[in-house]
């Protein structure tokens, strides 16, 4: 298949979801100034086109099939943004308000806090849906970002 017809695929697919992103910013950083929860800049990325292709290729999706907009909602963090915050304790405020404002995949919550991973990472991370599709939110202290960015994680 070619790479032209997938980046065109996912090129309408996320047009048509418009500006998920900074509908999304605006309406976290109302909710955490509402709550008074001090944070750093929002940081947001959308998946680029070959790291989309990549997720379905290694999930078998491209083997016989056309890229459609049904196949493309298999990759559950095209959209993310990252919440860093002053300390732990914050982390799980963040959360808790995530799960009370927002409809969140059980299935892929992951607190790495509570529960690193072998290599050290820390951070929570929870899917949501919103308007449509899925955002991954990661949530975590500025240490545990250094440390997941720079670090030996």
């Amino acid at each position: 298949m070619e790479s032209s017809v997938i980046e065109t695929q996912i090129e309408t697919f996320l047009k048509r979801k418009g500006n998920i992103i900074e509908t999304f910013e605006k309406d976290i950083n109302v909710l955490l100034k509402q709550y008074s929860v001090a944070h750093e800049p929002l940081q947001t990325r959308r998946k680029s086109n070959y790291s989309a292709y990549l997720k379905l290729k290694r999930k078998g999706l491209l083997d016989n099939s056309e890229v459609t907009p049904e196949i493309l909602k298999n990759i559950l963090d095209i959209y993310a943004a990252r919440i860093i915050v002053g300390s732990v304790e914050e982390c799980y405020i963040v959360l808790g308000l995530i799960q009370t404002h927002f409809s969140i995949l059980q299935e892929e919550f992951h607190d790495y806090i509570s529960n690193p991973k072998p290599n050290g990472y820390k951070s929570i991370h929870v899917l949501i849906n919103y308007m449509d599709t899925t955002l991954e939110i990661q949530i975590r202290t500025k240490e545990m970002h250094e440390f997941n960015e720079f670090g030996p994680a």
